[in-house]
């Protein structure tokens, strides 16, 4: 039996392994797809203490190569749930399970959807939510970036560098776009940028490229006439024959905000706020009895590294004081 199994990989779940590990815990991981989490959709951070500007990405093998040094026991699987038993706790999937004295839920969040007719017909084909992961497939093409907050704009700055265009579309007025000053000058001082105002997508259209059959392109459709820049566009596909308003753009990026991963939490019982947030008293500890949550899932509004490491080393005493009954 562990110790404590912390469920997710991102910094917050290394964070509580190590600190764990070096409190004499006897610790496991568990991640079901690729250490870093948020990491490694993240181009640059510029605010980790001591670091100074460092990419996600690098960040993120950097404290991976620190769980490996230490010797923490990493399992990859897929968690359905969190059973509480007469001596512990069961961590459970269709196929396994494991026992564990503790629990901690460090499982983050993703990328909202537009839930709009084309989007997850073309996920892969056109559509993304993370720029540093396929990027470099529109290398010298025009896309676009779907959103009007800082995260829209990083990606698009990623992007300039990459793309021969880049179009931000945000379906509120420039009076609304709430991003830093700084980050928005950054962007409209490249030449290849722009911003569409009051322009809200109704759907996403594969097509054709004009003069070619070999590659594709997708079609905006924005949803009423009217918009900030967008073109009139005429004879398109479904669109039986009638004019209408979008933008034609080889790739689409959305960064709409971002949702808890509160599957587990939500198949185990566990409390969630009416964000869908893990709900946590003062010791990190959730509704259901030693299991705790710590990172992104526990806070709607303070995403950030530095908090989520800082969540991982405080869980651990916590964790250390109720293990020791059990």
């Amino acid at each position: 039996m562990y110790d404590v199994a912390v469920i997710g990989g991102g910094a917050s779940g290394m964070s509580t392994a190590l600190y764990c590990k070096r409190a004499g815990m006897n610790v496991l991981i568990i991640e079901r797809e690729l250490f870093g989490g948020q990491l490694n959709n993240t181009n640059t951070i510029e605010n980790y203490i001591g670091v100074g500007n460092i990419s996600g990405d690098e960040l993120s093998s950097a404290m991976h190569d620190q769980i490996l040094e230490n010797n923490i026991e990493v399992k990859y699987m897929n968690v359905k749930s969190v059973k509480e038993t007469e001596n512990g706790l069961l961590v459970e999937n269709s196929k396994n399970s494991i026992k564990t004295k503790s629990v901690v839920l460090a499982t983050g969040v993703k990328h909202k959807e537009l839930g709009i007719t084309g989007e997850f017909e073309n996920q892969g084909e056109g559509v993304s939510y993370c720029a540093i992961c396929d990027g470099f497939a529109f290398k010298d093409k025009k896309v676009a970036v779907i959103g009007g907050g800082d995260s829209a704009l990083e990606e698009g700055l990623f992007l300039s560098n990459i793309a021969e265009s880049v179009s931000i579309i945000y379906y509120k007025g420039k009076e609304n776009l709430k991003v830093k000053s700084e980050l928005y000058d950054r962007f409209m001082s490249k030449k290849n940028t722009n911003i569409f105002y009051n322009s809200k997508i109704k759907q996403i259209e594969k097509r054709p490229k004009y003069n070619t059959s070999l590659e594709d392109e997708l079609l905006l459709c924005c949803e009423s006439k009217g918009l900030t820049g967008i073109e009139e566009l005429d004879n398109i596909v479904n669109s039986a024959n009638k004019s209408i308003y979008g933008l034609i753009t080889d790739g689409v990026f959305i960064y709409v905000g971002v949702e808890p991963v509160n599957e587990i939490a939500k198949e185990s019982g566990i409390s969630l706020d009416k964000q869908g947030y893990v709900i946590i008293d003062d010791k990190y500890m959730t509704s259901m009895k030693n299991v705790f949550a710590v990172g992104d899932l526990i806070h709607p509004d303070m995403k950030q590294v530095s908090i989520a490491v800082a969540d991982g080393a405080i869980v651990s005493k916590h964790i250390k004081e109720v293990i020791q009954w059990i």
